[in-house]
């Protein structure tokens, strides 16, 4: 019945449709084209996919200085943009397109999430992104009107001649979820890469206490991880390369560097973390590898007197330390599948030593649909002493579930954009005649499993409600639509905490160029109220590579790296209405 009903309510709006008047804009018009609408989280909503679909078109065809093409970008077509099939194989753009605008629908435990990227095709263009919620199917025309009026509003400059005109539609009140902080306009406020701010009326108050930073490192880090990891009290920063890991002390505002070693194996880490799972009071150091095309993680230790030691390898899991809501901290684990080119099997277990000293599982972790190893974490978001759990998803949208895998919430925004996948490299010389490498079919054909940017989870301000720490790496124009490549212009560290509806950024470092590879954020203990109130002390430790996607980058020895470290405070900024 209620697809009869949207079918007529669709029908009579096409016919009755009388669109906004847009201020006219002089020039030559803006050619846009619209690609079919992902509905692989629509749920119960995918069945909407088309009629919202021809909906935006008719708005957007009916916007002075836009020219709408017939060329829409089919599900086939997308996949062969996506897989880099030029014109040869009948794959491309047409010429001149100024334009892509690409959609996507989330069914939510409380409505339909429309979600709208602009991807500016000229460079140097910025990509805008737009979303809505629907609260139930009768309300989905007047909301994607609102989210048109936007898109015309901030993309294309156009005046809607509604009451939101002066604001630039960005609204805040009219229509629930809407994009709350936009980051570019605090950037633009005076929030550069040597800050640390608090955003708009944010209930949490930050102070920078001092910040402290390295010399430049000639090195190119995939990832690093921070931690007391001998525990004789003193923290240890391990930094990952393509074949070592390094170990940091800093001494007075220097990192010093005290330790390195070589991978084992020559393997291929995607992960890095560390934990001290068997409660020996010194942290284990977990590296989730791959050698050519096989599994090969590694278990290793530390400490200053006898340096590294490899406590377990060749292990044919991929491994991360998880804290799970009811079995505490695990070591937990994913499969290979049995294809070739199928790197991850469906399925993420805790994993325990069977007496020959192999891990086995010990039990499966419930997890929405989808979801991989790397790509969750768990936190208290509201304080009910009921944990969400937290996803980042191979579209660097962060995601929240509630207890039942009922969405509650999706990003606009990206978060978690990482450049770490698994499996062997991509542009490796190919073989198909050797074991350890792919062919070529198969190396065009490979799914890119990345592995998204740390996801931190800490109570800032000591109020009993979780808050979330990720990167926001800024995606470079068209080509992060592309999902085999990942390239950024810049970067900041955020934080975020739940409003009740939604998750909205609360602070955020200044824009780092480049690309920030990891991040790492501590909280100190039991800290009592500072100079200016505050009831948190954390330390966050970025890495960053300064010139990453620049030609310097390119030539041999040029690649650096660059740690900061930031000694923030957090307090409320309205204590007595807690």
């Amino acid at each position: 019945m209620r697809y009869i009903t949207f079918s007529l309510i669709f029908l009579s709006c096409l016919m009755c449709f009388n669109s906004t008047v847009y201020g006219l804009e002089s020039g030559t018009p803006q050619k846009v084209i619209l690609s079919t609408f992902d509905v692989s989280s629509g749920g119960r909503y995918a069945y909407l996919r088309d009629g919202i679909s021809s909906m935006l078109a008719s708005r957007l065809s009916a916007m002075d200085g836009v020219e709408l093409l017939d060329q829409k970008i089919s599900d086939e077509k997308l996949a062969g943009l996506k897989k880099g099939e030029g014109g040869d194989k009948g794959v491309s753009l047409e010429p001149g397109v100024d334009y892509l605008v690409a959609g996507s629908l989330f069914a939510l435990k409380k409505g339909l999430n429309i979600q709208v990227v602009v991807y500016p095709l000229s460079p140097g263009g910025k990509i805008e992104h737009f979303s809505a919620v629907a609260e139930d199917d009768g309300s989905v025309i007047s909301t994607l009107d609102t989210l048109s009026q936007d898109i015309g509003a901030s993309v294309f400059g156009l005046q809607t001649g509604g009451a939101d005109a002066e604001t630039g539609g960005k609204r805040g009140a009219g229509t629930k979820g809407f994009v709350t902080v936009n980051p570019e306009a605090a950037y633009k406020r005076g929030l550069y890469s040597g800050s640390v701010v608090d955003i708009g009326d944010s209930a949490i108050q930050i102070s920078t206490k001092g910040v402290r930073r390295t010399t430049d490192l000639s090195l190119e880090m995939i990832g690093m991880v921070v931690g007391d990891v001998d525990g004789d009290g003193t923290t240890e920063i391990i930094l990952l390369t393509e074949r070592e890991l390094r170990v940091f002390q800093f001494t007075g505002r220097k990192a010093r560097e005290i330790a390195k070693i070589k991978l084992p194996g020559l393997i291929k880490v995607h992960a890095i973390n560390m934990a001290d799972l068997d409660n020996d009071g010194r942290k284990e150091i977990y590296l989730s590898a791959t050698k050519d095309l096989n599994v090969s993680s590694v278990i290793m230790e530390w400490d200053k007197t006898s340096g590294f030691s490899v406590r377990k390898q060749y292990i044919r899991w991929y491994i991360r330390p998880v804290f799970h809501p009811v079995r505490g901290m695990i070591l937990a684990g994913q499969e290979r599948g049995m294809g070739r080119t199928d790197f991850i099997k469906r399925g993420v277990f805790q994993l325990e030593l069977n007496p020959k000293g192999d891990f086995v599982k010990a039990g499966e972790i419930a997890l929405p649909k989808g979801v991989n190893l790397f790509d969750f974490t768990y936190a208290d978001i509201d304080g009910d002493k009921v944990y969400e759990t937290i996803v980042v998803d191979q579209n660097e949208k962060l995601k929240i579930y509630d207890q039942a895998d009922g969405l509650l919430w999706v990003s606009s925004e990206k978060y978690g954009g990482s450049k770490r996948y698994i499996g062997p490299s991509q542009g490796e010389a190919l073989d198909r005649n050797q074991n350890s490498s792919l062919s070529a079919n198969e190396g065009s054909d490979r799914e890119i499993i990345f592995v998204p940017g740390r996801i931190a989870v800490v109570d800032l301000d000591k109020n009993g409600r979780q808050d979330i720490v990720a990167v926001n790496n800024v995606e470079v124009s068209f080509s992060s639509y592309f999902n085999r490549i990942r390239l950024y212009d810049g970067g900041s560290v955020v934080g975020l905490t739940w409003n009740g509806s939604q998750m909205v950024e609360t602070w955020r470092t200044g824009r780092q160029s480049g690309f920030l590879a990891d991040f790492d954020f501590t909280l100190k203990k039991d800290t009592a109220a500072g100079s200016n109130g505050e009831t948190g002390i954390a330390t966050l430790y970025l890495g960053q590579i300064p010139n990453s996607g620049s030609l310097e980058s390119l030539l041999p020895g040029m690649t650096r790296s660059k740690l900061s470290v930031y000694e923030l405070g957090f307090s409320l900024k309205n204590p007595e209405v807690e």
